[in-house]
């Protein structure tokens, strides 16, 4: 698998990477150097065989969950519970050491994609790097609506048989 990584704060196409390594750890494209938290990269595709691509990011709104610790879920937005059920967070792990993953592990082993890195920002894997980058702008989507929501004094919640039709979606998938 290659690894191919998006650099903060540089104007690209979104799909256009800044460094990509191949599966030796060769640079074969891009001038900048790789991250402190390349090895997060690498290692988060040894997880599980499906991961083909990884993101990690620090969108507004799902780094403000992972700085306050908390969890995104929501007994009110169906598309949340169909497609993904809820974006856990992983304790604190000091960014670029093999800390910051370790708490992420066992969500991504349990077949969750997203999960927020507490303190830090957000892991998303999917089965390209074009799929873990939709699932990234979907999850902060959610993160974005849930939180303004909120702040119109919370959701309306559904009852427990419609959460619980489109949390049964969510394992189908």
């Amino acid at each position: 698998a290659m690894v191919k990584t998006l650099f903060p704060g540089r104007l690209h196409n979104p799909y256009t990477p800044d460094f990509v390594m191949d599966e030796n750890g060769n640079q074969i494209h891009g001038n900048c150097k790789p991250t402190s938290e390349l090895p997060m990269h690498t290692e988060t595709y040894t997880i599980r065989d499906d991961i083909g691509g990884v993101v990690h990011c620090h969108p507004p709104y799902l780094t403000a969950y992972a700085l306050a610790n908390k969890d995104v879920e929501t007994r009110a937005y169906p598309e949340m519970m169909g497609n993904f059920c809820k974006f856990e967070c992983a304790p604190y792990g000091r960014p670029g050491t093999d800390k910051i993953l370790a708490g992420a592990i066992p969500i991504l082993q349990n077949k969750r994609d997203i999960v927020l890195l507490g303190n830090h920002g957000v892991l998303v894997v999917g089965k390209t790097v074009t799929d873990a980058m939709n699932k990234t702008e979907a999850a902060e989507a959610i993160a974005k609506a849930l939180f303004l929501t909120a702040q119109l004094g919370g959701e309306v919640p559904l009852s427990d048989e419609e959460c619980q039709f489109f949390l049964d979606l969510q394992k189908t998938k």
